[in-house]
C-alpha cells in the first residue's frame, strides 16, 4: 500500500514502461480479512512482481472438509482416511471466464435484465478494499 521507499525508476517489468508521473498505484498489495462467520480471506495482488510469468491468476479455497484450486479445477479432500485429488471436468464454451462475465453484464444492460452481480455485493467488496487501505494507513486492524 504506502511505499516504504521511493519507487525504482529503472524497472520495466512484463508490462513494459509506464508513465510514473501519472500512475501512482502500488505495485504490490496484500491483505488479510476475517469475516464474522469465522471465514478468512488472504489476498495478494501485483502487477509488477518479480515473478517468472507475466500474469498469474490463481484462487485457492481451503475449507474444513475440502479445498479447491482455480483455474486448475482441482478439489482436495479425504475419503475413508485417504487424501484425494479430484480433477473437475471443464466444458469449454469458447469463452474464458472473464469474457463470460463481460458478456453477462452486457446482456443485462442491453436487455434490461438485473445485473449478474447485485450492486450490494459490489459495495461489500469495495468496503473490504477500503478497509484494507484504512488498515494500512492506521497500521492496525480495522472493522468494516
Amino acid at each position: 500500500m504506502k511505499p516504504k521507499s521511493p519507487p525504482s525508476t529503472d524497472i520495466r517489468g512484463h508490462w513494459g514502461e509506464w508513465d510514473r508521473e501519472r500512475m501512482s498505484v502500488e505495485d504490490f498489495a496484500a491483505g488479510f480479512v476475517r469475516f464474522s462467520n469465522g471465514a478468512a480471506l488472504s489476498l495478494e495482488c501485483s502487477w509488477l512482481a518479480n515473478i517468472r510469468e507475466p500474469e498469474v491468476t490463481k484462487i485457492t479455497l481451503i475449507g474444513t472438509e475440502s479445498g479447491a484450486e482455480w483455474p486448475d479445477l482441482m478439489v482436495f479432500s479425504e475419503k475413508a482416511g485417504n487424501l484425494t485429488d479430484t480433477k473437475l471436468a471443464f466444458v469449454d464454451n469458447g469463452l474464458g471466464g472473464h469474457a463470460q462475465e463481460i458478456a453477462a453484464f452486457a446482456d443485462a444492460v442491453l436487455n434490461n435484465k438485473p445485473s449478474p452481480v447485485p450492486a450490494e455485493q459490489s459495495l461489500k467488496v469495495q468496503r473490504i478494499l477500503d478497509g484494507l487501505y484504512r488498515s494500512n494507513e492506521s497500521g492496525g486492524e480495522v472493522k468494516v
